[in-house]
């Protein structure tokens, strides 16, 4: 009794240190953002994180310059699958640390993304996914030992009670020779209790304690077996409420995301209602305008974010029209004045079209790899070794595979132009043209017959004949 009230505490204890910890995990994702956020560093994958975000412009700026922009592939990698790729450097030491820096993983492809953090973003999120997927293993795993437990148990066979109400069968069964070791590695023990008091798991349970006993009534001899089979059947069906805990998770985490920004946006309704308003005072308007100019100005050098859809579109915009309509106005202009100012802002006008389409910078020696010591030991500079070597659609790959190519089409063409050409011999062989054939080593000596007609004029479409292959 005391051997199993020692493993009982065991099992508990381990539990209760190494089970997932919802809260725990949350506590640790808000701390990174809060790290990330104001650039504090105390979380060493924080730190990575910021660190390889800078590696990845490089990564895609000397990929497109090696191996080219265009990625060929059916799905093309987005800035998700990039930054997800740090989670197999996480140094994380329980599940705990790995779910929050998955987490934090979504969080930064959002923020990178200018989207709020959502659900939807979350399960989408390959880390997150990869978590959950390497989880599912690990519990499903645990799960038929811990079912063989419930289900030996309340069948009778053994009497060392499981951490959950079961209820054991009246009828007894006949007598099986039966023995089972009571697990005592079961990290994940409070999460499998978790599991399986939901509903659907425990309906799942009394339908497979029904078929065991039933089994086993009718073929004692397999009891272990079935037992077996019936708890792979049950620890199968518990990937449904993991999959309801993943969606928990990602949803508790949409709840707490960061508030965020201003909607700085709606200052162009402002905008418009102003203008509206003034549109008939114009020297009031005129005032209006050099307000809102101003505080445009002080908005693009201490506001603005340049990953803003709204602004960039905006601003595109008021540049693109504003200048096309300077133009038109300095040209009409010139061509009623003819004057010198008129002609100046006209040729400035064509010399800045032109210049949209000649580059303004030929070498970036400050780009250059060697001026960034840390890309070497990043994450991405493995995968750009892999896209330039390894990739089926690299340069590297797509020029070996020509070579290939070319090298076996002269092979083939080699062993085809040495068939016909024995071929041929042996046809002059046989129309005895040649009297003797000797390979001595790398030499080959022929002896002609000197009472052959072969060689004569009016042998000539035979000749060509023979050797027209």
């Amino acid at each position: 009794m005391k051997r199993v009230v020692t493993i009982f505490a065991i099992i508990i204890i381990a539990g209760t240190l190494l089970a997932l910890n919802l809260e725990g995990t949350i506590s640790i994702y808000n701390a990174m953002v809060s790290d990330y956020e104001f650039q504090r560093f105390e979380n060493p994958f924080v730190q990575v994180v910021s660190r390889e975000i800078k590696n990845l412009t490089l990564y895609r700026y000397y990929k497109m310059l090696i191996a080219g922009s265009v990625d060929r592939r059916e799905s093309t990698p987005s800035i998700g699958d990039y930054v997800s790729a740090l989670y197999e450097v996480a140094p994380t030491q329980n599940e705990d640390e790995r779910l929050a820096s998955a987490l934090f993983l979504a969080y930064v492809v959002s923020k990178l993304s200018d989207r709020p953090i959502t659900k939807s973003c979350i399960m989408k999120n390959h880390a997150f996914s990869e978590f959950f997927s390497d989880y599912r293993a690990v519990v499903t795993r645990e799960a038929r030992e811990f079912f063989k437990w419930l289900l030996a148990y309340s069948l009778n066979l053994i009497d060392v009670k499981p951490p959950v109400e079961v209820s054991r069968v009246n009828e007894q069964l006949p007598q099986v020779d039966y023995t089972f070791q009571v697990p005592s590695d079961l990290p994940h023990l409070e999460d499998l209790i978790y599991f399986f008091n939901t509903p659907e798991i425990k309906m799942v349970f009394s339908e497979s304690i029904e078929r065991a006993f039933e089994n086993i009534r009718k073929d004692p001899s397999r009891t272990s077996a079935h037992i077996n089979r019936e708890a792979s059947f049950v620890s199968r069906d518990i990937l449904k409420p993991i999959t309801k805990f993943q969606d928990q998770i990602a949803s508790q985490v949409e709840r707490q995301r960061p508030t965020g920004r201003f909607p700085w946006w709606i200052r162009y309704v402002i905008y418009a209602a102003l203008i509206a308003i003034f549109f008939r005072k114009k020297k009031l308007l005129w005032i209006l305008i050099g307000v809102i100019g101003c505080f445009e100005i002080f908005y693009i050098f201490f506001i603005y974010d340049f990953t803003s859809p709204i602004d960039s579109m905006i601003y595109g915009i008021a540049i693109i029209f504003g200048f096309i309509f300077s133009v038109f106005i300095s040209l009409r202009r010139y061509i009623k004045a003819r004057n010198l100012l008129n002609l100046t802002v006209l040729l400035a006008g064509i010399a800045i079209v032109i210049l949209c389409f000649v580059p303004y910078v030929f070498e970036a020696s400050e780009l250059s790899m060697s001026n960034f010591e840390e890309f070497p030991k990043s994450l991405y500079y493995t995968l750009l070794k892999k896209d330039v070597f390894e990739s089926d659609l690299s340069r590297i790959s797509t020029f070996s595979r020509e070579l290939s190519s070319i090298m076996y089409q002269s092979l083939d063409h080699t062993q085809r132009t040495i068939t016909a050409l024995v071929d041929s011999v042996s046809e002059v062989v046989e129309e005895g043209v040649i009297d003797e054939l000797t390979i001595t080593g790398r030499d080959i000596y022929l002896d002609f017959r000197s009472d052959t007609n072969f060689f004569s004029h009016n042998e000539f479409e035979k000749r060509l004949q023979s050797f027209s292959a």
